[in-house]
């Protein structure tokens, strides 16, 4: 990519130009982004100053992630940052990059903890919250931001997003109101008294088919974590561990709030209704209007209910 001494309109577009050679979709977009990073500014910046010559040094860094996004990294990964409910949440290659529909899943999670767990409620008692595979922290993170008197506990297979995810606490200034534990779904859970005791558990599990992986933009296939999205091979396996195991942790009146593919609303809401254990099971859309969200109400809690692996 040639990219001579210029001010940031000729920047925006060469990389502008680049971009669309190389197919990349939105590509005025990614140039202003990608710029916008490199200058530490915010995007209206460029247009505000947009005869400001740029420095050999930024020329350089500017070219170089413009060459690295025209091979399909992604620009969260090229920037370190991804916007999610308007904050601005740390992500790193090996971590799932947060998707706008997975607000959707935060949104009524917090609707409904609101609901069923009022404010005066939670000044009498901590109201205790799962996030089951909290990779970069963004859904459990944004609860404990929003939600007073809880408390999240973060569960991940991943030591690098475990390291992710305590510092996007620490970038929300909710560290003291997080725990952050390594193991499998409810695994690392057992010694911190949770089994019947939790308001609300939340995931964005991996539900993709296996065999479907590869059909993947390459931005994700070729670069996302595919733990965090190989559901097994029909993008059910983890749904039906968790929808087996939150009963018993949940409180009578909990909430198990899941976002699911667009496809398995059906499915999902079957294992919810088979396990005898939620009431006002609902399907919500997403902003394209796909289904993305299930939620449901913990029935009055058993305690015959198993919690075993």
């Amino acid at each position: 990519m040639e990219l001579k001494e210029t001010d940031c309109i000729g920047a925006l577009k060469a990389g502008e130009t680049f971009l669309k050679e190389k197919g990349i979709q939105n590509p005025r977009l990614e140039a202003e982004v990608l710029l916008a990073s490199v200058l530490k500014w915010e995007r209206v910046d460029l247009y505000v100053n947009k005869e400001t010559v740029l420095s050999p040094k930024e020329l350089s860094h500017y070219r170089s992630l413009i060459i690295k996004r025209s091979e399909g990294v992604p620009t969260s990964y090229l920037t370190g940052v991804r916007e999610f409910l308007s904050m601005d949440f740390i992500v790193t290659p090996g971590v799932l990059i947060p998707r706008p529909e997975t607000e959707v899943l935060v949104e009524e999670a917090l609707k409904l903890l609101n609901q069923q767990f009022p404010p005066e409620k939670r000044e009498r008692e901590t109201i205790n919250v799962i996030d089951l595979g909290t990779g970069s922290g963004i859904i459990g993170i944004s609860i404990a931001k929003h939600l007073s008197g809880c408390h999240v506990y973060g569960v991940d297979i991943s030591e690098k997003a475990l390291e992710v995810a305590r510092e996007n606490a620490k970038r929300m200034g909710v560290l003291g109101s997080v725990t952050l534990l390594k193991g499998d779904l409810f695994s690392p859970l057992k010694t911190f008294s949770l089994e019947g005791n939790t308001h609300a558990v939340v995931s964005n599990p991996p539900y993709i088919p296996t065999g479907e992986l590869e059909s993947l933009q390459r931005e994700i296939k070729d670069h996302e974590p595919v733990t965090a999205l190989d559901g097994g091979s029909d993008g059910m396996v983890y749904f039906k561990k968790i929808i087996s195991k939150a009963p018993g942790y949940l409180v009578s009146g909990g909430i198990l709030a899941l976002e699911i593919g667009y496809n398995q609303g059906k499915k999902v809401k079957a294992l919810m209704e088979d396990s005898n254990s939620f009431k006002n099971i609902s399907i919500i859309k997403d902003y394209s209007g796909y289904d993305r969200v299930i939620t449901g109400i913990k029935h009055v809690y058993s305690p015959d209910l198993s919690v075993k692996d």
